[in-house]
């Protein structure tokens, strides 16, 4: 399927989110659909061809989200992009209000935790909710001088508020890479750089996994990720999520999946798609 067949992006949150401003950036000519929770996002895609499902896999910070690990394991959905999204946390207050007049935060729990220093600095009273997004909308509905909520500068513009200060953060490294998934796999052409992702389940014996790795160790391919995936109710089988550098239709990778085919107990590819230019530096 082309991309002009893609109508609609889901992601998680509410309008103004962080995951709403990555869908802009990403797919800046699909309407994007907000959804309550993850699941969601997979069950929309999985239900209408013409959706893109939208989400977030790890933080430079707060690291991995592990409910989107579990739900990737057992989709048929295939991952078609990834992108990686800078994440600018903003000050935002009501038109009227001023720094001095703020005496309470709020935000999502990460975000807080992610500007503590402007936070002790001023002694200000921190409220946790749901995500960033909701907070701003939340405050434009109940107008109220002394609180000022953490937010994107997307949110601002959206609810009408006021950005007292700009970026924030402790750091300046706040990046969250997200993963776009499709009913239908899209594989890049063989001359783009690519990444495969692919979850595999080991036989359940001694140096198993081992074993596994050994095969992109000997044909020197770079894995950027690997997780472990509890799968059964006794905690005695695993599954592993990789990512991979290389293109899953060209040697040396197409060899060593044939060869984990025959040596693990089940494999699947979840996607193979083009390597976003933020893992070589080179500007988007």
């Amino acid at each position: 399927m082309t991309s002009s067949a893609y109508q609609t992006v889901a992601f998680q949150g509410s309008h103004g989110a962080y995951s709403h401003l990555a869908c802009l950036s990403t797919f800046p000519d699909l309407k994007p659909l907000a959804c309550t929770y993850f699941h969601d996002v997979f069950t929309k895609a999985e239900q209408d061809s013409s959706v893109v499902g939208f989400l977030p896999v790890e933080n430079s910070i707060a690291g991995r989200v592990a409910e989107i690990h579990q739900l990737l394991a057992h989709t048929r959905l295939h991952i078609i992009r990834e992108h990686y999204q800078p994440i600018v946390h903003c000050l935002l207050a009501c038109p009227n209000s001023s720094l001095s007049d703020i005496t309470t935060i709020k935000s999502h729990a990460q975000a807080l935790l992610q500007c503590q220093t402007i936070i002790v600095r001023h002694h200000w009273k921190q409220v946790v909710v749901s995500d960033t997004a909701s907070a701003a909308a939340h405050l434009a509905r109940n107008p109220q001088s002394h609180v000022a909520v953490i937010a994107s500068r997307l949110a601002a513009e959206l609810y009408g508020l006021k950005v007292l200060r700009p970026s924030i953060a402790d750091t300046g490294h706040n990046t969250t890479r997200f993963i776009a998934v499709h009913q239908q796999e899209s594989v890049p052409a063989p001359t783009i750089p690519a990444i495969t992702s692919l979850v595999c389940r080991t036989k359940n014996e001694p140096s198993a996994l081992y074993r596994v790795l050994g095969f992109f160790a000997e044909h020197q391919l770079n894995l950027t990720r690997l997780e472990g995936l509890i799968d059964d109710h006794r905690f005695q089988q695993a599954q592993f999520y990789l990512d991979i550098e290389g293109h899953r239709l060209l040697p040396p990778l197409k060899d060593v999946l044939k060869t984990l085919q025959e040596s693990c107990q089940s494999l699947r590819v979840l996607g193979c798609y083009p390597a976003d230019s933020f893992r070589t530096g080179a500007t988007s």
